[in-house]
């Protein structure tokens, strides 16, 4: 661990002490000053791909926000009459594969795809429930839920499924690490919408 200004003094030295596999930190005076590090070509290929990895799930993250923000306007919108979400799972049989649809996106799409085995294997509407309570929605004329049900449907079935992520996961999990994407974008849904928050362990104790 050196500082700058011997650093610069001695940088093709450190720079082949680096390529040796020996790293070398540099350091600065006073309060908040970043370091920083000379690595072998190895390491410093390695810090490059988990760098890209962070800004990739950054960017993820940002957009599972984006998708889960996107929340129905006025009454009239069809949506789960017990929770009041716009986030639906229409399930097919052969094997069972739930398309996560969003009946308050004005594009209609099918945003992800919880699927056990092939998708040429898709027969028929299975069911269709809610994506944040899991309350079945009921079909046909002037039952509850059945305005949703034909939305849902519609989407599903209308939309371009190409490039829809698939992913092989529980949509019904409620515990965040082992969400899948499908289950973190009604998560999002359910934060902008202020059907659920996030406490502390400390918070949730103190009120249970």
């Amino acid at each position: 661990m050196i500082g700058i200004r011997e650093a610069r003094a001695r940088l093709a030295e450190l720079i082949e002490q680096a390529g040796s596999g020996e790293p070398v930190t540099l350091t600065r005076r006073g309060p908040g000053r970043n370091e920083a590090v000379l690595l072998p070509v190895e390491a410093a290929a390695v810090w490059q791909r988990h760098l890209a990895e962070q800004e990739a799930e950054r960017q993820r993250r940002e957009q599972e926000k984006a998708l889960g923000e996107r929340l129905p306007q006025g009454r009239r919108a069809p949506v789960c009459p017990t929770c009041k979400s716009s986030f639906l799972q229409v399930a097919y049989t052969g094997p069972v594969v739930h398309a996560l649809v969003n009946t308050a996106d004005a594009a209609g799409r099918v945003h992800d795809v919880v699927v056990d085995t092939d998708v040429a294997q898709l027969e028929a509407v299975a069911w269709v429930r809610c994506a944040s309570c899991w309350e079945p929605l009921a079909d046909g004329p002037r039952r509850p839920g059945s305005p949703a049900h034909r939305a849902a449907v519609e989407i599903a079935e209308n939309a371009s499924w190409a490039g829809v992520p698939w992913e092989a996961t529980n949509p019904s999990v409620v515990e965040e690490e082992e969400m899948g994407r499908s289950s973190r974008i009604v998560l999002q849904h359910d934060l902008a919408r202020g059907a659920v928050q996030r406490v502390s362990r400390w918070e949730y104790l103190d009120q249970a």
